[in-house]
């Protein structure tokens, strides 16, 4: 069965590249990834297809894991749904956690401005909005990690990264930068 494990480090450039091809390093291949930074920290969410390899190489390498968990995953129709649904707005990717007590939701949608409007009616509190990258990578492992150091050597922090399905042997990222007119370049 998959096993998420949760990372806690500090929020740098290059945290998500060394943790990528460490993966890349003892043939653990990510499945899915949702990291996200608050407070100076980062929160880095791994779904794994090995999850002892993972465990002994993030052990080894020195790096604080602070939970693992069972996967389980659910397949539903790609169609619009209730609050999104009416406003005639498409999910495109979504995430959701919970960190300090207070559960979060990430949607990437195909149109924002009747997202929010649909949310601000519902009575939703939207605590921020923001323009991210859609980067498709190949599904090996070592993949995120090269991409990631790219991000890393060009200066640019991920701020928030999840995984938005594959297609045709890639994975589909969604990913928040820092700097995203430098993140365009590379």
């Amino acid at each position: 069965m998959p096993t998420e494990i949760v990372v806690e480090t500090e929020d740098r450039p290059g945290v998500i590249a060394e943790i990528g091809e460490l993966f890349g390093q003892a043939r653990v291949n990510i499945k899915a990834a949702a990291a996200f930074s608050e407070n100076g920290r980062g929160h880095l969410h791994f779904v794994v297809d090995n999850a002892d390899r993972a465990l002994a190489a993030l052990k080894m390498a020195g790096w604080k894991v602070t939970e693992k968990h069972e996967v389980l995953a659910v397949s539903v129709d790609d169609e619009p749904g209730e609050l999104f649904g009416q406003a005639r707005v498409n999910i495109k990717a979504a995430a959701a956690f919970s960190q300090n007590g207070r559960g979060h939701l990430h949607f990437v949608v195909d149109n924002a401005d009747r997202a929010l409007a649909a949310l601000k009616m519902a009575g939703w509190k939207v605590t921020e909005k923001h323009e991210v990258l859609a980067v498709s990578v190949d599904d090996e492992p070592g993949e995120l990690g090269r991409y990631a150091r790219r991000l890393a050597e060009a200066g640019v922090n991920i701020t928030a990264l999840y995984t938005a399905g594959e297609r045709a042997g890639d994975k589909e990222l969604i990913v928040a930068v820092d700097d995203l007119a430098a993140a365009r370049r590379i």
